[in-house]
């Protein structure tokens, strides 16, 4: 995973990569907000269990599927 991750680093630009990691965090703050909000609600747990249920059964091509139709 590494490795593909570094490959994709190498062909964006400055710019891009910028733009990448600006969407990153951006995503990061989302999740960390949606969970406490799950917390406050007591919900947390099911969430946790469905998102992990959700990825288990994604395979890394339907995965790529996704990100390109995005």
């Amino acid at each position: 995973m590494n490795l593909k991750c570094e490959k994709l680093e190498e062909s964006l630009t400055l710019e891009e990569q910028n733009q990448l990691l600006e969407d990153l965090m951006f995503m990061e703050a989302l999740v960390i907000a949606n969970q406490e909000y799950l917390k406050s609600i007591g919900k947390f747990d099911e969430s946790k269990k469905f998102i992990m249920k959700f990825l288990n059964n994604l395979t890394s091509e339907e995965l790529k599927e996704r990100l390109n139709n995005d």
